[in-house]
């Protein structure tokens, strides 16, 4: 034989939807599949919401249902207009009535971005103010020239590719050429 997957439910919310016909008669409202109900996705309507019931014995891959007389005392029934605010909320939203995140989520996640903007922007502003406290003839070199004698001589280098070295030379240090040739 065959095995199959069963669950048992009880029904424990009936909601169904009316609308005033044009003879002023009220009717069951029905959309244009032929569906009607309060709950589930759009393309699964249903008047009923049913809640799991464990079966009177349960083992792995069998069981059998719920003995005696089902329990309707707590079931709710409830009789919306067909323009009932909830029901227009559920179609909008394809019945998961989520309208998406709120002004605190936004708040929320924009504060969190920028702070971590900010925190992967911090390497970068540490080096660029180590570039630009270094003393003496190296402030400089890190402002984009060098220095022969006395005087300072510009480099050509400028916008990015002075900043580019000037953050290689704070991190790098001066570099000095030996030109003693003598010990080798």
């Amino acid at each position: 034989a065959m095995a199959r997957c069963e669950t048992d439910q009880r029904t424990s919310e009936l909601c169904i939807p009316i609308r005033e016909s044009r003879q002023w008669h009220w009717e069951l409202a029905v959309d244009s599949h032929g569906r009607f109900g309060c709950f589930g996705l759009q393309d699964a309507i249903s008047p009923i919401k049913a809640d799991p019931v464990p079966g009177a014995s349960q083992a792995f891959g069998s069981g059998s249902p719920p003995h005696g007389v089902v329990d309707f005392s707590k079931l709710e029934t409830t009789v919306r207009s067909d323009d009932d605010p909830y029901l227009l909320a559920s179609r909008l939203t394809e019945g998961r009535l989520n309208f998406g995140p709120t002004q605190s989520d936004n708040l929320l996640e924009g504060g969190v971005l920028i702070g971590l903007g900010l925190v992967l922007l911090l390497p970068c502003l540490c080096l660029c103010w180590v570039s630009l406290q270094t003393p003496g003839q190296q402030a400089g070199l890190a402002l984009g020239g060098e220095f022969r004698g006395d005087h300072r001589v510009e480099s050509r280098t400028t916008g990015l590719g002075s900043l580019v070295e000037a953050m290689n030379r704070a991190l790098v240090g001066p570099t000095t050429v030996s030109h003693d040739f003598d010990g080798l």
